[in-house]
């Protein structure tokens, strides 16, 4: 059973500035993109799209807390080689429809078949990252004819957020979420958020204050939902097309060993990597070294792969 409509934002000025922000970052990237509405079963699904229209189609999806924006940095590199489609996940920070859809069942494996088929697509390259790695997961045990090959990256769906991340999970308690949101509306600065996200950046690290803006947005308006648990091992298994599985070496939210472990123990085709000096945010941790793994791997594969 699906999720009813739920408002995703505790107010309309707080949707209002995460849509400018949203806009902001894709304008910034001064790339020509399109903005694709599709229809599908369970709602309205935007993506971004840009890149060649006849070279290899790549499916990029976010993690929880965001949007096609969250792939700018893929976005600016990537699109020489690749017909690229930055998704917003329903129910998510961005322009689908506000339909958050089961954890339980294989709707989100539906729902991204029929954007697919709306992309007249028959085939794509899929990455994602924490969340979205999970969805592609879903995705292959729902159709694993579509999946060309598959990138997960930050994986979640594999094993379970570790503690003491788990307890965020609380945050999924309407009675939690009325208190969240009166306390963010009345006490939260930037300056708190940019102390909480140092803890989650790689050593070093300079923190980037278009991103922390986006965290702090998300802090101060957001409903939260808190991300699925590993599929099955039969799920995991339906996912038989070439996968690479990068996990950052400073990530904090899956215990690495484990990830890597089952992963090798059920998908059939894998190549793993702790990815040296990133995190959890590796797309913006090291857009670069990020960037060429994904064109390296997608470009190694047979054309009609």
């Amino acid at each position: 059973m699906i999720t009813e409509h739920t408002p995703l934002f505790s107010t309309r000025y707080g949707h209002t500035a995460m849509m400018k922000w949203y806009a902001r970052a894709l304008e910034r990237l001064d790339l020509e993109h399109e903005s694709v509405t599709v229809p599908t079963r369970y709602g309205e699904t935007h993506l971004v799209a840009t890149g060649p229209k006849d070279a290899p189609p790549v499916v990029l999806l976010h993690g929880m807390e965001g949007n096609a924006a969250s792939w700018r940095h893929q976005l600016a590199d990537l699109h020489r080689d690749f017909r690229l489609y930055a998704l917003d996940i329903l129910g998510s920070a961005g322009k689908s429809s506000p339909v958050r859809l089961s954890h339980d069942n294989h709707e989100y494996g539906a729902w991204l078949d029929d954007v697919l088929t709306g992309l007249g697509t028959e085939r794509a390259h899929l990455v994602g990252i924490s969340n979205g790695s999970w969805i592609i997961l879903k995705f292959a045990a729902y159709a694993p004819e579509r999946v060309a090959s598959a990138v997960l990256m930050s994986a979640n769906g594999i094993m379970p957020v570790r503690f003491p991340y788990n307890m965020a999970r609380f945050m999924n308690i309407r009675a939690v979420h009325a208190t969240k949101d009166a306390l963010a509306l009345t006490l939260l600065t930037r300056g708190m958020v940019r102390r909480a996200v140092a803890n989650t950046y790689v050593a070093d690290a300079d923190a980037d204050p278009h991103e922390i803006e986006w965290f702090y947005l998300l802090a101060k308006y957001y409903h939260y939902r808190f991300p699925p648990g590993p599929v099955t091992d039969a799920e995991m298994a339906s996912l038989k097309s070439p996968t690479l599985l990068l996990m950052g070496e400073q990530e904090k939210f899956f215990p690495i060993p484990a990830v890597i472990a089952r992963a090798r123990k059920h998908l059939p085709d894998l190549r793993a990597e702790i990815v040296s000096g990133v995190g959890h945010n590796m797309c913006t941790d090291n857009p670069q070294l990020i960037n060429n793994r994904l064109r390296q791997f997608i470009s190694s594969l047979p054309r009609d792969q």
